[in-house]
């Protein structure tokens, strides 16, 4: 975190009011200032489709720029309406100003996550991101709404195609960034801070959650264009291809060894940060700060069936982008939640550290059953104990016997009692009466006063979900289509720590939302579900004891082998005594 250490939670309740390589990193390069040789051509792929048809008349009143919809990957679209816009910048040779012609497209709200890149993966679509220290482990529910990094162009591409779209041209990018006005940043014209963007000059660099900069999201409302990380685009790289374009809808150049790069890190100083700079990478190459956003077709693009089974959502809130209380209710929702209770316990081992110091030492290690966190948050002692911090089991020394106190902590968070709770589910879906309850699809219209299942959005006016996609039989990889149903059916299994937890292969959980620990007649206590819960009411509870333990004690030190000392330095040195055993007889060293 940087502004501060400003917990993601407080950041989505403001989104809530705001908007109704391998081994060594890889380098992303700037462009030189003259062109180099050039070396085996890449192959260019297959360009975007354009869009051949305009969306139906009847939406022309809902899509308007920065419209949100669902998609299939629990993800959000925004929209981007045609027209003609203005990019580039004459500051940057590789990107003169060109005035461009872009059709309708949607585009992905925020870069796509681990929590989604995991799903790819688990059905057998996409290839496991880089996991060699430093990257993050795929599965540590902690980073789910991180965006993927670790990722090269094909493994990119690959995604967005599971998801029936495509990596964004340079254009689509640009214009998504910088709005018809031709803005220098998503935001505008002000300069960079800490409020705006995950970058740089922030405190404690690392990667932040994709909605955690409300405030710097662009006009078609799309967060992170700015910071973060880089986001690899569909186009190939040539260093004077733009300057070349005629006024046209640009698919990139024919030709080139890199890929483009596009869009900031949480590492890139402010003058990587104007939205105009063009990048490039070699397509094999991923880095620690490399992610990326999908587009999907045009203004009514073609989709999928929709899925047998979606999550429950706990309590109720439909999603963290859609402000105000659930369908049909005058107020945000009640939150029941139970108590947690935390066992922590120590051990911890005494030892003399230093003989001739007389220093003792001691070595605590601690844990808490059902916590989420244990750690130690304070230590004093005023015998002249110290100890070092971040060890593990935590070293401290002093003063044999020195007594230090030691204060522990331990995080839990409260389960849901399930029973008080009210559960929803998108339009078009039924609240199952299994243990425990999903969302079934019932192929139902959309009925008013509920939330939009993916391909649909939201008529204020008429209170209903209108359809703005091309529905199919067809499924993503991993699902088939049940014609009984009329809906994709999850084929792949999801490895389960135990099997008779419920599978999470397509009961996964929405951005702002995670999967939650239920209370209930019905369940084994402490086992998770998929059940979402909405995490701007997550409460988590500190329990906290104090124990006081001392360093170890040091023996006392003893002569040894006096005989074998024959003056009284020596004799005396080794603590033992020089003198005369016998009245009138000769010096000797003897034991004290």
């Amino acid at each position: 975190m940087n502004k501060g250490q400003v917990h993601p939670i407080y950041l989505l309740i403001t989104i809530l009011f705001l908007l109704s390589s391998c081994g060594q990193q890889a380098v992303i390069t700037l462009p030189p200032d003259e062109p180099t040789a050039t070396p085996e051509e890449a192959e260019p792929g297959d360009p975007p489709e354009e869009a051949s048809e305009p969306a139906d008349p009847g939406l022309g009143d809902l899509l308007i720029a920065g419209t949100t919809m669902k998609w299939y990957d629990d993800g959000y679209l925004v929209f981007v309406p045609q027209g003609e816009v203005t990019l580039g910048d004459n500051e940057y040779e590789n990107n003169p100003v060109h005035n461009v012609l872009l059709e309708d497209f949607w585009i992905y709200m925020f870069k796509v996550t681990n929590g989604q890149y995991r799903q790819c993966v688990a059905t057998g679509a996409c290839t496991p991101p880089a996991s060699e220290l430093p990257y993050p482990d795929l599965e540590d529910p902690a980073i789910k709404d991180q965006p993927v990094i670790g990722v090269t162009w094909e493994q990119a591409d690959t995604y967005c195609k599971w998801m029936k779209g495509r990596l964004p041209t340079e254009a689509e990018w640009e214009k998504t960034a910088r709005g018809p006005q031709a803005n220098t940043y998503p935001w505008g014209e002000d300069d960079p801070d800490c409020d705006l963007l995950n970058y740089g000059d922030c405190e404690n660099p690392a990667i932040s959650m994709v909605y955690e900069y409300p405030e710097g999201r662009s006009f078609y409302q799309a967060f992170d264009l700015a910071g973060n990380t880089f986001e690899w685009v569909f186009d190939l790289y040539e260093d004077d291809y733009i300057s070349q374009l005629p006024d046209e809808i640009p698919a990139g150049p024919p030709n080139g060894t890199e890929r483009s790069v596009r869009g900031s890190s949480y590492i890139s100083g402010e003058e990587l940060i104007p939205s105009a700079q063009l990048f490039y990478l070699e397509p094999d190459k991923y880095r620690t700060d490399l992610g990326f956003r999908c587009v999907i077709g045009e203004g009514q693009p073609e989709s999928f069936g929709s899925p047998c089974v979606q999550t429950v959502f706990v309590p109720g809130v439909p999603a963290p982008w859609q402000p105000g209380p659930p369908p049909g209710e005058s107020q945000l929702p009640v939150f029941f939640e139970g108590s947690c209770f935390v066992d922590i316990g120590t051990s911890h081992t005494m030892y003399c550290a230093n003989q001739s110091l007389q220093q003792g030492g001691l070595d605590l290690s601690i844990a808490a059953l059902g916590s989420d966190d244990v750690y130690v948050n304070s230590w004093t002692s005023n015998t002249g104990g110290v100890c070092i911090d971040g060890t593990d089991p935590l070293g401290c020394f002093g003063p044999e016997g020195a007594s230090i106190t030691f204060e522990i902590c331990a995080t839990c968070t409260p389960a849901i009692e399930l029973e008080l709770s009210k559960l929803y589910c998108d339009s078009g879906y039924t609240l199952s009466d299994t243990n425990p309850p999903t969302c079934v699809y019932d192929g139902g219209p959309p009925v008013q006063g509920e939330t939009c299942p993916a391909g649909f959005v939201y008529d204020q006016v008429n209170d209903i979900c209108v359809k703005v996609v091309v529905l199919s039989e067809e499924c993503p990889d991993g699902y088939e289509f049940n014609s009984d149903s009329q809906c994709c059916e999850a084929t792949f299994a999801d490895p389960a720590p135990d099997p008779d937890t419920p599978s999470g292969s397509y009961l996964t959980c929405p951005l702002g939302y995670g999967n939650v620990t239920l209370t209930s007649g019905w369940i084994v206590p402490g086992q998770d579900y998929a059940i979402c819960q909405y995490l701007v009411f997550s409460t988590e509870v500190v329990n906290c004891i104090a124990r006081t333990f001392n360093v170890g004690q040091c023996e006392t030190p003893r002569c040894a082998n006096p005989s074998s000392y024959t003056d009284k330095a020596s004799c005396e040195a080794a603590l033992c005594k020089w003198g005369q055993p016998a009245v009138g007889g000769p010096f000797k060293c003897v034991q004290p």
